[in-house]
């Protein structure tokens, strides 16, 4: 019997009349950054959830959005919820960030 294939539909990207959108305090929230032509599936996942704030980075913080990780951190950062407690990463100011963020999952 052969072994069915899986394969993940990606979600589509939201539309851009949706675009920008405001946080809290009215700031306006840029889009997420450019995603590579093959998106993970967590990126897929991360774009479809509602953009909550714009990634903040430390001062004097240079991000390289090359490597798919920190792009997924700044989409994390952008849809993710603040930590009521810092964790250890961030508590150690090792991260690029201004808010320790995380997504649930």
């Amino acid at each position: 019997m052969a072994q069915s294939q899986r394969s993940v539909t990606p979600f589509p990207s939201p539309a851009p009349t949706s675009l920008p959108s405001s946080d809290f305090d009215g700031e306006a929230i840029g889009p997420f950054p450019a995603l590579p032509a093959r998106p993970t599936a967590v990126m897929n996942v991360l774009r479809a959830l509602p953009r909550l704030r714009n990634a903040e980075t430390r001062p004097n913080q240079a991000l390289n959005l090359r490597p798919n990780a920190n792009v997924k951190a700044v989409m994390i950062q952008m849809v993710g919820t603040v930590a009521k407690t810092l964790c250890h990463h961030c508590s150690k100011r090792f991260g690029k960030f201004v808010e320790c963020v995380a997504v649930a999952g």
